[in-house]
């Protein structure tokens, strides 16, 4: 079975002198993102600036890196979070939230 690994736009666009380790990446992505959480688990009503995003779905909706997006509702023992980027909001999976790395500021 092929295994495909995607890249967000950010990691593709930069040229880094050396590789990271992969037990250092996170996120699915070549570089290590120092200081960046998963989107999962961001604090209700602030902002986040998005580092990685290798989902394409929520990549073409507006969530690519340096995008800013606001935690509306993230329970923990619910199974999706809503954000809002701009004027929209989203529905996400928790599941790929973990996969999105995001940085607090923005605004």
């Amino acid at each position: 079975m092929k295994h495909e690994t995607t890249y967000c736009n950010n990691c593709e666009l930069n040229v880094h002198s050396e590789s990271t380790p992969q037990e250092e990446r996170i996120f699915g992505c070549k570089i290590s993102h120092k200081n960046a959480i998963p989107l999962a688990d961001a604090v209700v009503d602030k902002d986040y600036n998005i580092l990685c995003n290798t989902n394409q779905k929520y990549y073409e909706l507006g969530m690519y890196h340096g995008s800013t997006v606001r935690i509306i509702k993230n329970n923990k023992s619910n199974r999706n979070l809503i954000v809002a980027v701009g004027s929209s909001r989203y529905i996400i999976s928790r599941n790929i939230a973990k996969n999105i790395a995001v940085t607090e500021g923005g605004g």
